[in-house]
């Protein structure tokens, strides 16, 4: 039986929606809304919002009570969060409750994970009992840090959870938050968070094919959804496709386009292109924001912001 420590009722931790006082910057936080997946992410006094393909730049309005957020120009479009629930709406269309979904964050040895909601704090590692925080700490907020203290078997244990990309030394899947645990003398470093986040985190130019430019009659982007699906421009024609994040890797595809005939160096190049859109199996975050999608034959796709 799990070990549960109780503690008095406290506030719904790195919750992105709460008040920009209590929040840590920059640490994205999926929502469910029903059959839909919405993403939040604090910045500055605002909240980004992304809603399938849909990027929304909200400011912060007054509200009775949680946290309210409109996109300027459309007060139709709008987010109101308490802790982990929220309420949401898309030029008008409202959504069903919003629930957050649990924030997860692991290391590698010694191995130990964490798993954190409005219910609990569940701490697991190799051949001991779970154990459980419940209801779990509130945090406290160091700029992009949230820091969650409490005490756990008599030893003092305290999260640091910061919204900072972080490679999984195991797996080496990018995940958006760096993650430290003390417990007493111990201290644990991992990674936390979903990594379809720092995917979704940006609208991505085509930059390079295996080190070299792919010649195109417009701009190639590429955006990823909060609904698991891709879309954007190749070298003629558009293209689109569903994307996978796995325990150890990426994939995406198969990859359907429009119909539209270029000329033959273009539809070459889109041809290598989609070619190796389906054979991507992994993606890494370069130190300067941009993004590459790998494959395990050595094809890289180089993005930037």
């Amino acid at each position: 039986m799990p070990t549960r420590l109780l503690l008095l009722p406290l506030l719904t931790l790195l919750a992105a929606v709460l008040p920009p006082a209590a929040r840590a910057d920059g640490l994205p936080r999926p929502f469910r809304c029903g059959e839909r997946v919405i993403e939040v992410t604090p910045v500055g006094s605002g909240l980004l919002l992304l809603a399938g393909f849909d990027r929304h730049q909200l400011v912060a309005v007054p509200a009775a009570s949680g946290a309210r957020y409109e996109k300027p120009g459309d007060p139709a479009t709008w987010f109101h969060g308490k802790g982990a629930r929220g309420l949401a709406s898309l030029a008008g269309t409202p959504l069903p409750e919003c629930l957050a979904e649990p924030l997860r964050a692991s290391g590698n040895e010694p191995f130990w994970s964490v798993t954190l909601d409005a219910e609990a704090l569940r701490l697991e590692r190799p051949g001991e009992p779970p154990r459980v925080i419940a209801p779990p700490p509130a945090a406290r907020i160091e700029g992009r840090v949230a820091v969650l203290e409490a005490v756990l078997d008599g030893r003092p244990l305290a999260l640091r959870i910061e919204a900072a990309a972080c490679r999984d030394t195991m797996t080496g899947m990018p995940r958006p938050a760096s993650v430290t645990l003390a417990l007493g003398e111990e201290r644990l470093a991992g990674c936390g968070g979903d990594p379809g986040s720092l995917l979704r985190g940006s609208a991505w130019t085509v930059r390079a094919l295996d080190g070299a430019a792919l010649p195109s009659a417009r701009p190639m982007e590429l955006l990823f959804a909060t609904d698991g699906r891709f879309a954007g421009q190749a070298p003629c024609n558009r293209v689109l496709g569903s994307y996978r994040l796995g325990g150890e890797g990426l994939r995406l595809g198969p990859v359907a386009s429009t119909m539209m005939a270029c000329e033959e160096p273009l539809m070459a190049a889109e041809r290598r292109y989609v070619e190796a859109l389906e054979q991507v199996r992994r993606f890494e975050l370069s130190g300067d924001g941009g993004l590459a999608l790998l494959s395990d034959a050595g094809a890289r796709i180089e993005l930037r912001p």
